[in-house]
């Protein structure tokens, strides 16, 4: 909320996905889930808001279920660029909103490495749950 004391911790330049086989299990349940509960906040941004691309890539699912699992806060946000069409939708057709959402489907989440989204999927069912996810 204070800017002065905002820091962002952008995945892609923290966690080498690239040698994510390297790491074993206890990492991926407990060290990366500890990071995300001690930054406390996560900043998901929908975009395009009605087929949002990181609900389809393994990788951002795995750290959506890392926020459920540890009851972080998660803040939604969509692109200024989208951000007038979102609202006229969210105030005149909220029901196109949630049909948009509820086109997700995690289990059809893709990632570079096949290995990689195979354990995302199984850790997420095991874990949070696809369904709940």
């Amino acid at each position: 909320d204070d800017p002065a004391s905002t820091f962002l911790w952008l995945d892609v330049f923290v966690v080498n996905q690239h040698e994510s086989e390297e790491k074993p299990k206890i990492w991926w349940t407990d060290t990366f889930l500890d990071a995300i509960r001690s930054i406390g906040n996560t900043c998901l941004v929908l975009a395009p808001w009605d087929e949002p691309i990181p609900l389809t890539r393994a990788w951002c699912i795995w750290e959506i279920a890392s926020v459920v699992r540890t009851q972080t806060r998660l803040d939604i946000a969509v692109p200024p660029t989208a951000r007038v069409a979102f609202e006229g939708v969210l105030l005149d057709d909220i029901d196109r909103i949630v049909m948009a959402m509820s086109r997700v489907d995690v289990r059809k989440a893709e990632a570079s490495i096949p290995t990689d989204r195979d354990m995302i999927l199984r850790a997420a069912e095991q874990t949070v749950g696809l369904s709940e996810l």
